[in-house]
Order: C-alpha cells, then sequence, then structure tokens
C-alpha cells in the first residue's frame, strides 16, 4: 500500500503500525489504537489514510461510539 517519496524530505515513505495514535480534532481528541499509516524513514513525517482520517471524524461528531473512553488528566502550567 505504502511506498513513493515523501513530500518533505524525499525520503521513502512506507507502512508502519502503531499501538496508539493520537489525532486532534476541532471536536475534541480521538485516540486509534492498532491504526497503520505511512511514515517517512528519513524525516518521520505521518501520512494517514483517508479510512483512517473518516474513523477519527465519525467518532469525534459522534456518528459512531469510540469503544473506550479514557481519562486525560489538564492542569494549567
Amino acid at each position: 500500500m505504502w511506498l513513493h517519496k515523501c513530500e518533505w524530505c524525499g525520503g521513502t515513505v512506507s507502512e508502519k503500525r502503531l499501538r496508539r495514535e493520537v489525532f486532534r480534532h476541532a471536536k475534541g481528541i480521538v485516540i486509534l489504537e492498532d491504526v497503520v499509516i505511512g511514515a517517512c524513514d528519513r524525516c518521520a513525517r505521518k501520512y494517514y489514510p483517508a479510512k483512517v482520517l473518516y474513523r477519527v471524524e465519525d467518532i469525534a461528531l459522534k456518528r459512531v461510539q469510540p469503544d473506550n473512553t479514557e481519562v486525560v488528566p489538564v492542569a494549567i502550567a
């Protein structure tokens, strides 16, 4: 699926499976587990398939329920 030139540095983008990836959305934060993305071997730039981004959007907009919810501590610096 992946294996192309990085548009930022010219390195090679290949498939990488991540245990967890955090996404910021206008409606909140979504964490996907066991997600497959593209990652550059030189600059580490990440490339996300449309399927992954649509999943994030569906969860953030509450079109689908997440499998789990976690509490994240927030503090003022």
